[in-house]
């Protein structure tokens, strides 16, 4: 099955500019959280999708914090769709 591209979410654009005001490369990031520089690229391109606790371990070699508040988002539809994409 051919990967897909998505657009990068505003989170990831924002963990990745402050990688780069920092003065970070991806592979300093990848460093700190024990994965290849290739799967910070593929997160930060749109071609991976980080799991939540990687984007908070992300956030926090930053020196940010990720708080997640309720949306009025039913998850289990959101879940629907995601297993009709699989």
């Amino acid at each position: 099955m051919p990967r897909k591209q998505h657009p990068p979410s505003a989170l990831i654009a924002d963990l990745r500019q402050a990688r780069i005001d920092q003065g970070l490369t991806q592979t300093d990031v990848a460093d700190a959280l024990h994965v290849g520089r290739k799967q910070v690229s593929d997160w930060e391109t749109g071609w991976a999708v980080p799991l939540v606790t990687s984007a908070q371990e992300w956030a926090s070699v930053l020196g940010r914090r990720l708080t997640w508040e309720p949306i009025g988002v039913d998850v289990s539809a959101l879940l629907g769709e995601l297993d009709d994409e699989l």
